[in-house]
């Protein structure tokens, strides 16, 4: 009949499993955050993973999110180096800002078709992470996003995606393509791009011209070619 979880309930403690009970309607912040938390199954009773819940768990493996969470909170699973997989319903609208920062284990992402905003550092430095799906929903991809994300081979901006914020992409030396399906550029901050191996960059094949004399593309003008 546990129905309240405090902040911090558990944080810092030994290794463990966790099975919360469907009966847990109000969850804290950090309640694992730091914790030896291996596995853990969330309550279909939540709304929300909140803000910092498994921050610096290093040794989590697998998590269940029930179909009730419509929302991640920022630095919910940063540095959960063991997180290889995690699968979320299309329930989820809502991603926080360094949500996965630093999942070095999670090789890949569908991202939830009503996220509408790609957070700013939200899978930061996913080392390991080989491919994304970003869903069509999505009109903005907000600063380092992917930054240091080196596994990724290929990435799709989809068309409603207006503007892409500073280093997004940088240093994502393991593309071997960008396509963007977007007649209209996409408003483009600093480095987007930067150190992304010289890719070829497509585009939707009547806006070659567009994105090469945009301003915001023009460090990129050698690198589009029309999509075929």
């Amino acid at each position: 009949n546990v129905t309240k979880i405090d902040n911090m309930a558990f944080e810092n403690t030994g290794s463990f499993s966790v099975r919360l009970p469907n009966s847990v309607t109000t969850f804290g912040q950090a309640v694992f955050r730091g914790s030896g938390v291996i596995a853990a199954t969330l309550s279909s009773g939540m709304t929300s993973i909140p803000t910092e819940t498994f921050e610096n768990c290093g040794s989590l493996r697998n998590v269940y999110i029930p179909d009730s969470i419509t929302s991640i909170g920022n630095s919910a699973f940063t540095n959960c180096y063991s997180l290889s997989s995690i699968t979320m319903s299309n329930n989820i609208t809502s991603i926080g800002g360094s949500a996965f920062t630093n999942c070095y284990n999670l090789t890949s992402m569908n991202i939830p078709s009503g996220v509408t905003s790609i957070n700013g550092y939200v899978f930061n430095s996913c080392t390991g992470l080989t491919s994304v799906t970003i869903p069509d929903a999505v009109t903005t991809i907000d600063e380092y996003a992917f930054q240091f994300c080196s596994g990724l081979t290929s990435v799709t901006i989809p068309a409603n995606v207006t503007s892409i914020g500073y280093r997004a992409f940088e240093r994502c030396k393991g593309l071997t393509k960008i396509t963007l399906k977007s007649a209209t550029p996409p408003l483009l901050s600093f480095e987007v791009f930067g150190s992304t191996n010289n890719c070829p960059i497509y585009v939707p094949r009547n806006s070659v011209s567009a994105y090469k004399s945009s301003t915001s593309w023009s460090t990129y003008k050698s690198r589009i070619y029309p999509s075929s």
